[in-house]
């Protein structure tokens, strides 16, 4: 028989208190549970808590990036009719310069009619009263042929101009397009990891169902035991000791008034929250700014190893800037956490779901 033995020092890493607060806790007394391990059945378990943390990152990951390309295809919507008003102008515009092309056309073919030379401004020259005059009339013509110039050049412009715009408009509609399909793939995605996830699930329980009532009442005696200490040393705890530790219990206490809460896919609210909502609350309650998902959270403040854990350091599971999981360290080898779907806001230990390393804020 091994004995697993939970002391005070957890009720103590909750309250915020280091080992000069030992005193505020002198009526909590250590609690010991007598189990039995079976390593191959605890392997198991640690096997599928890992697997099934990571899936729902996964799946809040996946509905976190759908969220942005819905944002951003809204975004598109709009700037695609924004181009199409432009577009209608620029036609408008080009229509217009053609008109007054034509209109010009019509006058010159009507005057060239009446022409003796077959040109107007050859007859218009020729009609000049003395060189003053010529001098005067070839400026005229001058100012005629630059404007008739201009008018091509600016129908040029329009026609240039409703091209770009039409390219834009086509580029912006091949981006919604490409959003949509990679949206709709993620979403394939993410209702094939929920299935894989029960799947696991399902198999490894069935596996494991002569044995797992031992390990269940196991962990529901720890789980208890742990409870107790928590709700005896926060009730406590000095004044005093809690003001010399403001910000690790903080963090602590903020997230430990959501025990219970239930755990939602992509929550970061009172009413639901995932593993990483659940930190960046908490974290926003104390003061603390927070990426929202655990892959950033995992790159805040300095790397601490397991070993060297304090209360109020982030614990996560997966590696840096890749963690899975992420959850508040309370000292003891315990920290709260948001599991998975199925359960609520609760404390996890470190013997049945160990974490890869912490963060100290």
């Amino acid at each position: 028989m091994k004995k697993i033995t939970f002391t005070a020092v957890a009720a103590l890493a909750l309250a915020g208190v280091g080992t000069t607060g030992l005193t505020s806790f002198a009526g909590v007394t250590s609690n010991t549970v007598e189990a039995t391990p079976n390593t191959s059945l605890q392997t198991k378990l640690n096997e599928l808590n890992q697997k099934v943390a990571k899936l729902n990152n996964q799946v809040s990951m996946k509905q976190v990036e759908i969220s942005k390309i819905n944002t951003k295809i809204e975004k598109s919507k709009a700037e695609i009719a924004k181009t199409k008003s432009e577009i209608k102008a620029a036609k408008k515009e080009l229509d217009e310069r053609k008109e007054v092309l034509r209109d010009q056309v019509v006058e010159l073919q009507k005057e060239s009619n009446k022409s003796v030379s077959g040109n107007i401004y050859i007859d218009y020259l020729l009609s000049s009263d003395n060189f003053s005059d010529l001098i005067g009339r070839s400026m005229a013509v001058g100012k005629i042929s630059s404007a008739n110039k201009a008018a091509i050049d600016d129908v040029n412009e329009a026609k240039s101009k409703l091209n770009a715009l039409a390219e834009s408009q086509e580029a912006e509609q091949a981006k919604i397009v490409a959003a949509k399909a990679k949206a709709d793939s993620e979403m394939t995605s993410l209702k094939a990891a929920k299935t894989k996830a029960k799947e696991s699930q399902t198999k490894l329980q069935q596996e494991m169902w002569d044995n797992r009532k031992e390990l269940e009442a196991r962990q529901k005696a720890d789980s208890a035991k742990t409870q107790q200490l928590v709700k005896t040393a926060w009730n406590a705890t000095t004044t005093q000791a809690a003001k010399s530790f403001k910000g690790s219990s903080s963090l602590i206490q903020n997230a430990a008034q959501f025990i219970g809460v239930p755990y939602v896919s992509g929550g970061r609210t009172p009413a639901g929250f995932d593993c990483s909502g659940l930190v960046q609350y908490a974290a926003n309650m104390a003061g603390i700014s927070l990426p929202r998902v655990s892959q950033d959270q995992s790159n805040v403040g300095s790397y601490v190893s397991v070993s060297q854990l304090q209360a109020g350091d982030l614990v996560f599971w997966g590696g840096v800037g890749s963690a899975y999981h992420v959850g508040i360290y309370i000292g003891g080898g315990q920290y709260i956490h948001a599991p998975r779907p199925g359960q609520n806001v609760k404390v996890g230990s470190v013997q049945y779901f160990t974490p890869s390393f912490g963060r100290r804020l």
